[in-house]
This record gives structure tokens, C-alpha cells and sequence, in this order.
């Protein structure tokens, strides 16, 4: 993917720190990759966001990423501190699912 979508970076950046909890200040597109992915930073530190379509691909794509959220967690359990984890939202759930 390298074209950014049609979603204001403002939007986005508010939507996650409604849903999160987190201070942010700036958000970057990412072009690489083979889903719609930026990452943010702020007082909360820095994290990577990744918008998937409802579409096929984008539900298909969401499962995978439950299926992998279980392994990385496993991963972090045995100690490799630089795996990456999924962050729920306040509400508990794994992913925000919003239309911007």
C-alpha cells in the first residue's frame, strides 16, 4: 500500500486516543506494508496502528492478527521483551473497530 487513504490524520489520531487512553501528538503514514499502517507518538509512548477495510481481505487480515496476538503474547511470556503485543482499547476490546 502507498497511497494514504482518504481519512484525516486528525480523525485518526483522535479516534485512537478516545479508544486507548493514550497522549498523542503525531501520527505518520507508513507506505510499506499491505495494509493502511501509521505510527503515532506522543507522552504515551509510540505505537504502530494498522487500518484494515471492511472488506474480505480487512476481516480476513483481522483474524489472522487474533490468531498472532496469542503467539506474540506467548512470545513476551517467555521473556523476549522486543515482541510486540496488541493493546486493547479502555472498552477491553482488542481492536477498534470505527468508521472514521
Amino acid at each position: 500500500m502507498s497511497a494514504e487513504p482518504a481519512l484525516p490524520r486528525p480523525d485518526i489520531l483522535a479516534a485512537v486516543q478516545a479508544a486507548y487512553g493514550l497522549e498523542l501528538t503525531d501520527i505518520r503514514f507508513l507506505s510499506d506494508g499491505t495494509a493502511h499502517a501509521y505510527r503515532l507518538e506522543g507522552r504515551s509512548g509510540r505505537c504502530f496502528l494498522k487500518l484494515l477495510p471492511n472488506t474480505p481481505y480487512g476481516r480476513e487480515t483481522a483474524e489472522r492478527l487474533q490468531t498472532e496476538g496469542v503467539l506474540l503474547s506467548a512470545l513476551r511470556q517467555l521473556g523476549l521483551p522486543r515482541v510486540p503485543q496488541l493493546m486493547p482499547t479502555l472498552a477491553g476490546s482488542v481492536f477498534l473497530c470505527q468508521m472514521l
